[in-house]
């Protein structure tokens, strides 16, 4: 028996003599029945106890099993590699993995974030530092917190986990991996005023980041822009300040530190050590004749899908049948073997990391090759249609909108309509049609049926979603008057001006209402009510609207945000309505030098602000109005 149910049985005894020598019986005899009477009643509630424990036990078991399948549970003081948490490994790494560490400017501003309650979001470039930042800021302050480390598919395991532990950190390298899962609710949940001490760390690269905030504004995915707002955002730049230098400089005696500084006329500090250069230059080599072409190939093909929006990681099979899209065979007649080129782009590079990373079936690219190309390709240049075509048919659901996304932005719009589609019907077979994840993605494909001027599919496509939204979320939801918003541009297109005034007043009315006149969807029903007021001729008043809405999106969102560059083209059509050509002109002059910088010069948006431009100047020259827009 074990020992807690013989000092159970040993209590009763004790109780039961007791009893005895109070009631004035002292015969052993008696005693001795008695005794095994009252163990006997009290060997089943210890039998009952030891199952129930034993039960306990093999939960406690079982959860154990599962956080470790779904996540690195460890003490924060216990971390001697931070390469574990996804610091980059530098170029000649010895043991630790990782050099001396260099004091970052932001890294008191990190550690002043780490409240309880905090969550940290450290953004910046690839190779910038961001993750060996953020681990030193949790070392130093948060050093016997549980800190737990999940892939996306355990995230909800580590939430829960988390909830429970009263002292911890949920560690989190490349937060769009996690937004699938990652929710408002779970992050107020886990930081509420409950007494707890937890914070959530996260990183994220800059051009992702930007990304992610254009695709919450474009697909009105409010719990994502939630979920983004929550977090207090800290830029670290890539390349080294002064006084960064010079505290590198100070630590020169480690030789990694030391070789790094040799370059920083070129490079930060952080890149060299994390091999970035040294790596685009190993994959930008490998395309010449001779060498690793069919494996840079395959490097190339990933770049472009993670560039176009696909954020998991890349199926081998889907690299496979893209990569000889890539080949360069005026260069290369006869490229290496599929298997040589996988061992090329998968092997690290002295001790760093390697250009492809592959896991089970999937690879993850570099992502500092990702930001390279990024940052020196124009904003419009997506990767072919045939490739993307082919990405989305491997995709999942959130890849499929976010690849989708990607395209409406770039005015590749066929290609959104069919990613926004294939995303509905995933988000339809496993959620069913009354999810709000299936709701939002036909409120996507019914948004571009109308770009597409599909007109009579998206009215029926709009009023459907707007009926469930209704039903399911009640009439004043933002997503209910987001749809309304986005019917009654249908109106105006199908030249029902009329109507889409009466549905975009009342919208806007509880816009205001609700959230302020600077909300940005409060901002985009001002934009579309002064388009049906020019619809009906109501110029004057369309102008005054139009340029209020142009400065509020100013001060909300900048003066180069793609809405505000909207509202201000919309500003140049009704005073060229209005007969004052020539400063129309100027509006549009403005808004086509944004939307270069902005958009790229290919850009369906950049295309048709010459074309009005071009039209604009046509007619002032011959002193005649252009034609209507």
């Amino acid at each position: 028996m074990a020992r807690w149910a013989l000092a159970a049985v040993a209590a009763v005894l004790a109780g039961a003599a007791a009893v005895v020598k109070v009631a004035g019986y002292e015969h052993w005899t008696w005693l001795a029945v008695s005794a095994a009477v009252v163990g006997l009643v009290a060997a089943i509630p210890a039998k009952l106890l030891m199952g129930q424990l034993e039960r306990a036990d093999k939960r406690r078991d079982d959860r154990r099993v599962e956080i470790a399948a779904a996540a690195v549970r460890v003490r924060v003081e216990s971390i001697t590699d931070p390469t574990v948490l996804g610091v980059h490994r530098a170029l000649g790494s010895q043991p630790d993995g990782v050099p001396t560490y260099v004091p970052r400017d932001r890294h008191e501003d990190v550690v002043a974030a780490l409240r309880p309650g905090g969550f940290v979001l450290v953004v910046g470039d690839s190779a910038a530092g961001k993750s060996r930042l953020a681990f030193e800021a949790i070392a130093q302050v948060l050093a016997r917190h549980t800190l737990l480390h999940p892939e996306p598919a355990g995230l909800a395991v580590a939430v829960e986990e988390m909830a429970e532990t009263r002292d911890a950190v949920l560690w989190l390298d490349d937060l769009e991996r996690f937004l699938g899962a990652l929710t408002p609710t779970a992050v107020t949940r886990l930081l509420g005023g409950d007494g707890h001490r937890r914070v959530i760390v996260a990183t994220v690269r800059l051009q992702e980041l930007n990304a992610l905030d254009a695709e919450s504004d474009r697909t009105q995915l409010e719990g994502r822009r939630r979920l983004l707002a929550m977090a207090t955002r800290i830029r670290v730049e890539r390349a080294f300040s002064p006084g960064e230098l010079e505290r590198a400089r100070n630590r020169a005696q480690d030789s990694r530190i030391a070789e790094a500084l040799e370059h920083v006329e070129d490079y930060g500090v952080a890149e060299y050590l994390a091999a970035g250069p040294q790596l685009l230059q190993r994959w930008e080599d490998g395309h010449a004749a001779g060498t690793h072409a069919r494996g840079a190939a395959l490097v190339a093909a990933a770049i472009d899908c993670r560039r176009a929006g696909y954020r998991s990681a890349l199926p081998v099979a889907l690299l496979n049948d893209l990569h000889e899209r890539y080949l360069l065979p005026a260069r290369q007649s006869r490229p290496e073997e599929l298997e040589a080129a996988w061992t090329w782009a998968t092997t690290p590079w002295r001790d760093t990391v390697a250009l492809l990373e592959l896991d089970s079936g999937a690879v993850t690219v570099f992502d500092y090759l990702v930001d390279h190309v990024q940052r020196t390709k124009p904003p419009d240049a997506l990767p072919a249609e045939e490739v993307l075509r082919i990405a989305v048919a491997h995709a999942d659901a959130a890849d499929c909108t976010s690849v989708g996304t990607a395209a409406y932005e770039a005015g590749r719009l066929s290609l959104a309509h069919d990613a926004f589609v294939r995303a509905t019907a995933l988000h339809t077979a496993t959620a069913g049609p009354d999810h709000l994840t299936t709701l939002i993605s036909r409120n996507s494909v019914a948004m571009t049926l109308r770009r597409l001027d599909r007109l009579p599919e998206a009215d029926q496509e709009n009023r459907a979603v707007l009926e469930a939204f209704t039903r399911l979320l009640g009439a004043e939801h933002l997503y209910t008057l987001t749809s309304r918003n986005n019917l009654a541009l249908v109106l105006i297109a199908q030249g029902r001006s009329a109507e889409a005034e009466q549905e975009l007043r009342a919208v806007l009315a509880v816009q205001v209402r609700k959230w302020g006149p600077g909300h940005p969807n409060a901002l985009g029903s001002r934009n579309n009510l002064a388009a049906a007021l020019r619809g009906l001729g109501r110029f004057e008043e369309a102008v005054r609207e139009h340029r209020a809405g142009w400065e509020e999106c100013v001060r909300v969102l900048g003066a180069e945000d793609p809405y505000t560059l909207v509202a201000r083209s919309n500003v140049a059509l009704v005073l060229t309505d209005l007969g004052r050509l020539e400063e129309a002109e100027q509006e549009y002059l403005a808004v086509e030098a944004a939307r270069v910088r902005v958009l790229g010069a290919g850009h369906p948006d950049t295309q048709t602000t010459r074309s009005r431009l071009a039209e604009l100047r046509e007619a002032i020259a011959e002193d005649r109005p252009p034609d209507p827009q």
